[in-house]
């Protein structure tokens, strides 16, 4: 199946105090190029894959898989919000709903905008056991520092698309109230410089990161991701594919981070910590560093630290 869509190519919700369950896609091509200026201004559509829950309701086992995904802001935006519109004036007004077990797979993305992708539950309601697994995503780049280190709101009532949130933190994955997230064989390219990380996690528990790599335009002094707030967190086999100075950085109240089997010959510094970050809680065996030449000593930028 060939979608194309000035909005959103595939998507649930969001009128829906019931949910969505059960449901599978496959094999489908998202090429929403629509040539000039469509639905909310956007030179070409706003998301290629949409899973929002933000009536009530339940959504929950869910597949999408062998999807090819062009021209498009953000490639995946998967949302769980408190907007509570009842489906008729005169109906009760619906509670938080529920989001989980979603696996997505194999995903290639390309000619993308400058969103990234978001997965972004609410405080104390979490977006609960989502998988994204053999994706490749190449993006404009582009981005600030001020942006890497901006604080997004959580508009918990507002209505979901990527655009409503504009630039993320990180230029290719930012995920924000979750607990259970698995990343598996994820590979991000830049097409030009970008002074974000590729992955922010923000209040995140049980992740799962394996077979992640990154591959840079031009010199950047950000680190591949950032964890705030993250407990139970295993990284394995990750390859950063170009020279960067420091891997993680550490914020807030981090727990229980493993660190095993990866290759960091190209990363001069596994972490550095921020917000009275914890660097007892990181424990790592068995990553090959190789030989630190004098281009990875770079001393970490302060608009990180500060």
């Amino acid at each position: 199946m060939v979608l194309s869509s000035g909005c959103n190519a595939i998507k649930t919700g969001t009128e829906s105090n019931g949910g969505f369950k059960n449901i599978s896609m496959t094999n489908c091509v998202i090429d929403s190029y629509i040539g000039k200026k469509g639905f909310y201004a956007l030179p070409i559509g706003s998301s290629g894959i949409s899973l929002e829950m933000v009536d009530g309701g339940t959504l929950e086992n869910i597949t999408i898989s062998n999807i090819t995904i062009k021209n498009v802001s953000s490639p995946l935006f998967l949302r769980l919000g408190n907007r509570a519109r009842p489906y008729a004036p005169d109906a009760e007004k619906p509670g938080v709903g529920s989001w989980r077990n979603v696996v997505i797979s194999n995903i290639v993305a390309s000619e993308l905008g400058d969103y990234g992708c978001s997965i972004m539950g609410i405080p104390d309601k979490p977006i609960e056991n989502v998988t994204l697994s053999n994706i490749r995503m190449r993006f404009p780049g582009g981005g600030t520092r001020e942006q890497a280190t901006t604080a997004l709101p959580e508009q918990i009532d507002g209505y979901p698309d990527a655009w409503r949130f504009g630039t993320l933190p990180a230029y290719a994955i930012y995920a924000r109230h979750v607990d259970g997230l698995r990343l598996e064989n994820i590979d991000v390219e830049l097409e030009t410089a970008d002074a974000r990380p590729a992955l922010v996690f923000d209040d995140v528990a049980n992740l799962s990161l394996d077979g992640f790599s990154e591959r840079r335009a031009g010199e950047s002094a950000a680190p591949v991701m950032v964890f705030r707030d993250v407990s139970d967190a295993g990284i394995r086999a990750c390859r950063p594919l170009s020279q960067t100075p420091v891997f993680m950085l550490l914020q807030g109240v981090v727990k229980w981070i493993s660190v095993i089997g990866n290759e960091f010959s190209r990363v001069g510094k596994l972490f550095a910590t921020k917000d009275g970050a914890d660097s007892g809680e990181v424990f790592q065996a068995a990553n090959n560093f190789g030989i630190i030449n004098e281009r990875q000593q770079v001393k970490f930028p302060w608009f990180f630290l500060a």
